[in-house]
């Protein structure tokens, strides 16, 4: 237990240049998913690195959502070579598949656990003149390196190398007429943790960041155009599982 301790405490130094390290996260290329949008930018107000949203627009009249099935066909695995998960399991297919899955789901949950808005999430696509449709595409992934992870309690540091990114491209469309309402892409790292039990696990981090941005996409939408603040993701956590 002690000599635990002294090892988490031995990374409290890195504490400092490792928020700047996660902050900095230079955005993904964007993909054909997002091909014929109007020009993201950068809006303050939200957490997400490019965004639109229609003018005026009001969500108020919507009461049911649809989320399409993750789009995997332009997901890019980072940092593929130096992988292990890569010699075990034969490639990345499988995961991007499996992972695409989880996407969805996250998304269907933020939106049924909202807590100012009861959406009733629809498994089929309608034409109901009070649904959204949420389109998601995964652009990039970064499984995590769990032996350098576990090398970290070994040598301060090392698991900084473990660096775990996500990107991803999300269109909010009225289900009726198919006008494009909102569209964002954001790419994220994970935060900075002095005991990151998440990164132990190939894909746990990846999936924290996709339930983070479900949350946000939920409360952006409950916004609408009104200019309030949604708060990032914090840089920091003391523990990550």
């Amino acid at each position: 237990m002690i000599s635990r301790i002294k090892i988490i405490l031995k990374k409290v130094p890195l504490l400092v240049g490792s928020l700047a390290f996660v902050s900095c996260t230079a955005p993904a290329p964007l993909s054909p998913f997002v091909d014929g949008v109007p020009i993201m930018s950068r809006d303050k107000s939200t957490s997400f690195q490019r965004s639109w949203m229609k003018p005026g627009v009001s969500f108020d009249k919507y009461r049911q959502v649809y989320i399409a099935p993750t789009n995997t066909d332009y997901t890019k695995i980072k940092l593929a070579v130096l992988n292990s998960r890569r010699l075990l399991n034969g490639g990345y297919q499988k995961d991007i598949v499996r992972e695409g899955v989880n996407f969805q789901k996250n998304f269907s949950n933020a939106f049924e656990q909202s807590k100012k808005r009861n959406w009733v999430v629809v498994d089929q696509f309608t034409k109901d003149r009070r649904t959204l449709k949420v389109e998601t595409a995964l652009v990039q992934m970064t499984p995590s390196r769990v032996e350098l992870e576990a090398a970290g309690y070994v040598v301060p540091g090392v698991s900084l190398l473990n660096t775990v990114a996500v990107a991803s491209e999300v269109k909010i469309s009225d289900a009726r007429t198919g006008d494009l309402l909102a569209v964002f892409a954001d790419r994220q790292k994970s935060p900075f943790a002095l005991i990151d039990l998440s990164k132990f696990s190939y894909y746990k981090a990846d999936r924290n960041i996709i339930r983070d941005w479900a949350r946000q996409t939920e409360r952006w939408i409950e916004r609408g155009g009104s200019g309030a603040q949604i708060y990032e993701s914090l840089p920091f956590l003391p523990v990550a599982w």
